[in-house]
C-alpha cells in the first residue's frame, strides 16, 4: 500500500511539474590535448629532413554551448590545436581537432552553482602534413581519426548580476576514449615515429563564458 502511494505521488509530481527551459549557455573551453604528442611528431618530421615545430603545444582550444530542458543539459563542443614550421622550401603542420555532442543531468542548479555528470559522443582526428611553399606540387600528409567518447562531471560557478547576465567560470573533469583507426596517407614517416598514442586519457577543460 505504501509503495502504491509513493508511485502515485511520483506520477502526480511528474505530471504537474512545469518544465524549465533556458537560453543557450555558451563558453570558451581550454585544456590539455591528452592524445597527441606534438614533440614526437616534430621529431619524426625532422628525422626525415622536414621542418618541424620545436615546442610542445599540447593544448586544445575551442568552445561550446548547451540548453537546459528541466534538469537535462543538451549541447555540443568543438576544439582543436597544433602548430606549423617552415624552412626555405617547405611548410609542415601538426595538429588535431574534434567535436562531440554533450549530454548531462543537473544535480545542483542554483543561481550561482551548477553541477552535472556529463557524457560526450563525437569524433576526433589528428595528422601531420608537408607542402611546398611555392605550391608547385601537392603536399603529402599522414592522418588518423575515429570516434571520441567523454565521461565526466561539469561544475560551473556563476555571478548572478541579473537574470540574463551571469558570467561563469567552470571546469569539466573526467576521462576520454578514442579507439583511433590506423594512420593513412602518403607522407614518408612511419606511424611509430610520431610517438605512442594512447586510446584513453584524462579529460579536463576550463570553461569561461557569459552564462545564460
Amino acid at each position: 500500500m505504501l509503495a502504491f502511494t509513493i508511485i502515485k505521488g511520483l506520477i502526480k509530481l511528474l505530471l504537474t511539474t512545469k518544465t524549465k527551459r533556458s537560453g543557450v549557455t555558451g563558453y570558451l573551453a581550454v585544456g590539455s590535448n591528452g592524445f597527441e604528442d606534438y614533440v614526437a611528431m616534430g621529431s619524426g618530421l625532422r628525422q626525415h629532413g622536414y621542418p618541424a615545430p620545436d615546442s610542445d603545444l599540447n593544448v586544445a582550444i575551442g568552445g561550446g554551448g548547451y540548453s537546459q530542458i528541466g534538469r537535462l543539459v543538451v549541447g555540443g563542443q568543438g576544439e582543436g590545436g597544433g602548430s606549423t614550421a617552415e624552412d626555405a622550401y617547405l611548410i609542415s603542420s601538426v595538429g588535431s581537432g574534434g567535436g562531440f555532442g554533450v549530454f548531462g543531468w543537473l544535480l545542483i542548479d542554483s543561481a550561482w552553482l551548477r553541477v552535472y555528470p556529463l557524457v560526450g559522443v563525437g569524433g576526433r582526428g589528428s595528422g601531420v602534413s608537408v607542402r611546398p611553399k611555392n605550391n608547385t606540387s601537392r603536399g603529402v600528409s599522414l592522418g588518423s581519426g575515429g570516434a571520441n567518447l567523454v565521461a565526466g562531471v561539469g561544475l560551473e560557478v556563476r555571478i548572478p548580476f541579473s537574470r540574463s547576465f551571469r558570467p561563469m567560470i567552470g571546469a569539466q573533469i573526467g576521462w576520454q576514449w578514442q579507439p583511433a583507426g590506423g594512420w593513412q596517407g602518403d607522407l614518408s614517416v612511419e606511424p611509430e615515429e610520431l610517438g605512442l598514442r594512447p586510446t584513453s586519457a584524462p579529460y579536463m577543460r576550463v570553461l569561461i563564458g557569459l552564462g545564460g
